[in-house]
């Protein structure tokens, strides 16, 4: 394997390493309770939202525009995430997701 290879590898898995918590609690809140509680919708939305006017704007400004290595482009695709976590986080906190079934 090249060392550059190597070398870049390594940094996309610390990248990866630095945005797994945030991946993570979507994965919880998005995916888990808020879905749970019976708003799908709003998470589909969020996570349309996410990909369409967050990440893929700034993947292609930063892949194609402005020439970053590919570690820093994935960083900087990867802020979605952060998008979706603080949009999410404001809807558990309102507790407006929490329906009784019974």
């Amino acid at each position: 394997m090249d060392l550059d290879v190597r070398g870049i590898g390594g940094q996309l898995l610390l990248a990866f390493a630095i945005l797994a918590p945030v991946k993570v609690m979507n994965m919880i809140l998005g995916g888990g309770i808020i879905r749970s509680g019976g708003r799908t919708k709003y998470i589909m939305i969020i996570d349309m939202l996410g990909t369409w006017l967050v990440g893929v704007p700034l993947g292609l400004y930063a892949g194609l525009v402005l020439k970053l290595p590919i570690v820093w482009t994935y960083f900087i695709l990867s802020q979605e995430e952060l998008f979706r976590l603080v949009i999410t986080i404001f809807m558990f906190r309102s507790k407006k997701w929490m329906n009784t079934i019974t």
